[in-house]
Parts: C-alpha cells; sequence; structure tokens
C-alpha cells in the first residue's frame, strides 16, 4: 500500500507546531503522583530540541546513521532526545535500566555499537564499557544562542534499535525506520482518535515500543503528553487525575493491579478526566477487562502488535456500538486492521479464509526493516509479510 505520511519530516512538523500552538502544553514532566514539575509548551520544545541538536552535532560530533545509547528511566528529557536525534538523522538504542543485568546491558551495546550514551546518575563507567557517556542532566544547563544543524528533510531513515524476544528464539535488535514510527502513530492517532484536546499519561517504560509510539502519535495530534517516572500501583489514579489525562496504556498487570484499588479510585474520581484506556502488548485477560470496565466505567480497547511492527497492527474500534463493543470484551478481540496495515491468516504460503486458524502476518509501512546484524531475517518474512509467531483467525 502507498503510505501518505501526515508530516513532510519531524522537525517541520515541531516547528509548525511551535509557530501555530506556542503557548500550548506539550511536555509535561512530573513526580510519581503525577504532580506536575515543569511543563514545556510547543514553543519551549522546538527551542529545546535546536539546543540539543547544536549540543548533538558540534559538541558530541554525532553524524546520521550514527547510533546514540540512552541508559536513561522515563522523564521528559528521553523523549525530547530522541525526538532531537531523529529529526537529524541520528538512530536512538535504547536500555532497559530498571530489568535488564550489566551483562545484558554490555551484550545490547557491543551489538549497536552506541558513540555516545546518554545516561543519569553514572549508571555506566565509560571503562567498563568502551563509550562515551554523558549525564542527560547536561540538557538543562545548554548554552545559548545555539547554533544552525542540518535537520532530514524526510523520514525514511532509519531511527530506532529497539530489542525484542523476536519471533526466532533470542533477543535482537528490532530496526526500526522513522517512516515505520509516523506511520503506526498516524494508525494509532486514527484509531484512538486522539485531539488536541487530549493529554497521555506514560504509565509504560519508554525503552518499549509502546509508549514511544504513542506519544509519537500525540504529538502528530498536537495534543499534551506528562511523563511520571514510572507507573505505580498505590498511585495509578492520582497520576491520572493529577496529570489531567484524557487516556493512557496499559498492560494486562495493570488492570489486574488496579482491580483492588477501589479506594485510591473513590479518592479522585470527582477529579479524573480519563474517557478511555488502551490495553495490550501482553495476552490480555478478558475477565479483568470486563470486571474493570464494570466497576470504574472507563471504556478499555484492546490492541495489537509487536516492536517489529512498532506498535499497533489491529485495534477495537472506538465508533462500534455499544452491544458490538461488548462483545469484543467477552470474546477477548484483538480488533480489526489498522490504517495503513494489511494482516491476514497464513499457514505456510496460503492465505487462509474466515474462521480457518493460522499464523497472524502483516505487511504496510509500519513492518520493520528487519533485525539488526542477524541472519535470520528470511525466516520472519514470507511473499512480503512480517510472520508475528502468533495464532489467530479472523472473522466477518
Amino acid at each position: 500500500m502507498e503510505f501518505i505520511s501526515p508530516i513532510e519530516n519531524l522537525y517541520q512538523h515541531l516547528s509548525n507546531l511551535a509557530e501555530e500552538y506556542p503557548n500550548r502544553p506539550a511536555l509535561l514532566s512530573c513526580d510519581q503522583e503525577g504532580n506536575i514539575l515543569e511543563c514545556y509548551n510547543y514553543y519551549d520544545l522546538r527551542k529545546t530540541v535546536d539546543k540539543i541538536g547544536s549540543w548533538f552535532t558540534y559538541d558530541l560530533n554525532l553524524k546520521p546513521n550514527d547510533v546514540l545509547g540512552l541508559a536513561l528511566y522515563n522523564c521528559a528529557e528521553l523523549l525530547l532526545v530522541s525526538w532531537t536525534a531523529w529529526s537529524l538523522g541520528i538512530i536512538t538504542a535504547p536500555l532497559d535500566v530498571r530489568r535488564d543485568s550489566f551483562k545484558q546491558h554490555i551484550y545490547k551495546i557491543k551489538l549497536t555499537q552506541p558513540k555516545v550514551l546518554i545516561a543519569k546518575d553514572k549508571i555506566f563507567n565509560e571503562s567498563e564499557i568502551d563509550t562515551k557517556v554523558v549525564d542527560v542532566e547536561q540538557i538543562s544547563s545548554l548554552p545559548g544562542p545555539y547554533k544552525a544543524v542540518n535537520w532530514q528533510k524526510s523520514i525514511d531513515h532509519r531511527a530506532l534499535i529497539l530489542f525484542t524476544s523476536g519471533t526466532t528464539a533470542h533477543p535482537k535488535g528490532a530496526q526500526l525506520t522513522l517512516k515505520n514510527l509516523i506511520a503506526n502513530a498516524d494508525g494509532i492517532r486514527d484509531w484512538f482518535k486522539i485531539t488536541r484536546a487530549d493529554r497521555f499519561l506514560v504509565l509504560l517504560p519508554l525503552h518499549h515500543i509502546n509508549s514511544t509510539s504513542f506519544c509519537l502519535a500525540n504529538l502528530l495530534a498536537r495534543s499534551s503528553i506528562a511523563v511520571p517516572p514510572s507507573y505505580s500501583n498505590s498511585n495509578f489514579w492520582k497520576q491520572i487525575a493529577n496529570t489531567e489525562s484524557t487516556f493512557t496504556s496499559i498492560v494486562p498487570t495493570i488492570c489486574y493491579d488496579q482491580l483492588s484499588r477501589t479506594k485510591e479510585f473513590d479518592n479522585t474520581k470527582g477529579r479524573l478526566k480519563i474517557n478511555r484506556i488502551q490495553i495490550g502488548s501482553a495476552p490480555v485477560v478478558a475477565s479483568d477487562v470486563k470486571k474493570f470496565i464494570e466497576q470504574y466505567k472507563i471504556p478499555v480497547y484492546q490492541g495489537y502488535g509487536q516492536t517489529e511492527t512498532a506498535l499497533r497492527v489491529t485495534g477495537v474500534p472506538l465508533d462500534i456500538d455499544k452491544e458490538t463493543y461488548q462483545r469484543t470484551v467477552d470474546e477477548n478481540s484483538i480488533g480489526k486492521p489498522m490504517k495503513w496495515v494489511e494482516a491476514v491468516i497464513m499457514n505456510g504460503d496460503d492465505i487462509l479464509s474466515e474462521y480457518q486458524e493460522g499464523e497472524v502476518a502483516v505487511k504496510g509501512p509500519v513492518v520493520m526493516e528487519g533485525y539488526l546484524n542477524n541472519n535470520d531475517n528470511h525466516e520472519v518474512f514470507k511473499n512480503g509479510y512480517f510472520l508475528t509467531g502468533d495464532v489467530g483467525y479472523y472473522k466477518l
């Protein structure tokens, strides 16, 4: 299918936002309870990207196609750094600083070979990883005026390497272009009906594809993004209320966690603006979702996808009638193919018909280039389709 991008390039989009909506909140840095500590409006956002771009180019000597490692917990700076890098044609490679062992960090660093690693609190020693390490705190003190840089004129370049278990065993680095990310973000914006009036609460890690693509979808929608340090079981409802978020994206364990948090919900429900929740990124337990909806009267919509597809490829539509929506919840449906995605059920070379069970396969501009330095790429593609490794069937 022919992909029609909603933007010409990322930096131009940021510039347009700064000119059209200079005072509109764009990115909110929050504490663990969701209290807003700092707010970047769209003018501030573009100005900060300009400063970081100058820092990358003239101080860190980063060039297009260089890899920039990121060893950061969730923070507004992680998004600022990523968007700046992608606007310059620099590839980001985030690390899981919360769960990965040092040995796993070394494996990922050796595979991606970052020219520079941006970290916080001296997580890494340069001598241990043989890579230049800079502190993310430098961003807050970058001097002005900044120097002009060469922003990328398109979105065709590689932008992100995210590690995933893949579909053929050991963790691999999925290589995603900015086009992949924009295509999926545009699909999410369309599917989840994100508008300028929305505010997205980031609860899942920004080194995963879920939060990465949802944040980009909100950037396309000209809405705002609230970033606390992490999801908090006890502060979930406070985070939503204090940030005045209208929607968020969760995984099934969060849904289960919150079934017992009725007291916290009751304490904040008068201030809640949330009107929908997205769930996915792991097998969903239908009974938990059904109970959550009944208990809190907030609709929950399931979506399906993988890192290799830049996130969502299917989703339960938001504009279906109440009876159909209830049936999708009861049946644990993953919805229908999203914008810019062609999804089929395959068995070998054959594309199967309705109700026939086989492997979910997808094609379109959301699908990755392939795994980094991996000889098994041919195993996950067949006849132009990416083979997800997941079993399913469809009905009309």
